[in-house]
């Protein structure tokens, strides 16, 4: 809301509302861009490096800046960047049919898919790189650049029928208006070598450089399968998408990503022991009482006579009671140890 005022305020009315007008068609020009390439978000950065999926000999007879002698990958969480190496600069080095090159990925999101013969069947989805740009594509000044193309096909009803039907064939404009397909325009040096690319789009991309040819592809433009099996190729640049000629494309498909199988568990029976209790009676102490006789000494009573020297008296004998000590019986405890049995 506040930037007209501003742009008037600098520039003037009449270039204010020139600016706006063009800012609406930028607009629209962009959105159209981005629903041919996909979202345009930051690419992902080049792997540093890679995997190898086996060498192949350089081809007599067979062009050599599509002569593959060796295919790379690289699988990260979000991407699988995909490589070619060739014996010469890879790219396009001169517009004639000899100058073609068509660098093209088979991917199988499953496990149906092979090479039977030089034709390619039940792959789900194929991402190319060439340089057959035409309408819509702005062709004036970026011939020898190459573009880059995902195409689906799920139905496996193989990519000649679902794409290379039309003039131009169909996965050069969408023809079967797919929300999957997805298609970037190279920039760069045209020729052989690069450096040509395509990284606006966070979903496909491609360079070329040096002999190598590079693309990237974002796991969930694929749909974010749960294997991945590739199998590469290159060919002239004709409307048979399902063709993997001799010259040149691997021996089959290779599997870079699979299911992690499930462990299950197996109810076994492991016999456990259970401790029993054994009953072991527990000695006790029964006292008992054990009378104990104490011998006491009883006193008797002694007379005594007290002579006197009075012959007038008469002695007498003088009972003096003295106390008797009545003998008793002192129960004592004695423990007495009762033997037990344990039973087994």
């Amino acid at each position: 809301m506040s930037k007209p005022p501003r742009i008037a305020h600098m520039f003037g009315i009449a270039t204010a509302a020139t600016l706006i007008a063009a800012g609406a068609w930028f607009g629209l020009r962009s959105a159209s861009v981005s629903q041919r390439t996909g979202a345009l978000q930051q690419a992902p950065a080049w792997p540093a490096s890679w995997t190898s999926l086996g060498s192949d000999p350089a081809e007599a007879g067979c062009l050599d800046h599509r002569n593959v002698i060796e295919a790379f990958y690289t699988l990260d969480a979000n991407y699988v960047f995909l490589r070619l190496q060739n014996v010469t600069d890879a790219g396009w080095p001169n517009p004639n049919p000899a100058g073609e090159a068509r660098y093209k990925w088979f991917v199988d999101t499953g496990t149906d898919a092979a090479l039977a013969g030089s034709t390619v069947t039940n792959a789900d989805w194929q991402v190319i790189v060439e340089d057959r740009a035409t309408a819509p594509d702005p062709t004036l000044g970026r011939n020898l650049l190459g573009e880059q193309t995902l195409m689906d096909d799920l139905a496996n009803v193989g990519f000649t029928t679902r794409w290379g039907g039309g003039a131009p064939p169909g996965y050069m404009n969408n023809a079967p208006a797919s929300a999957l397909w997805r298609r970037v325009l190279g920039t760069g040096t045209p020729g052989t070598g690069g450096l040509q690319q395509a990284t606006g789009s966070a979903d496909v991309g491609y360079r070329v450089i040096g002999t190598f040819v590079d693309m990237y592809v974002r796991r969930t433009a694929l749909g974010s399968p749960g294997t991945i099996r590739l199998l590469w190729a290159t060919d002239v640049q004709g409307n048979n998408l399902d063709n993997a000629p001799a010259c040149d494309t691997d021996d089959g498909f290779v599997t870079i990503l699979a299911p992690t199988p499930t462990p299950t568990s197996t109810a076994t029976n492991t016999p456990t022991r259970t401790p029993t209790s054994t009953l072991t009676p527990t000695p006790t102490n029964t006292p008992t009482n054990t009378a104990t006789r104490t011998p006491t000494n009883t006193p008797t009573n002694t007379p005594t006579n007290t002579p006197t020297n009075t012959p007038t008296n008469t002695p007498t004998n003088t009972p003096t009671s003295t106390p008797t000590n009545t003998p008793t019986n002192t129960p004592t405890s004695t423990s007495t140890q009762t033997p037990t049995v344990t039973l087994t």
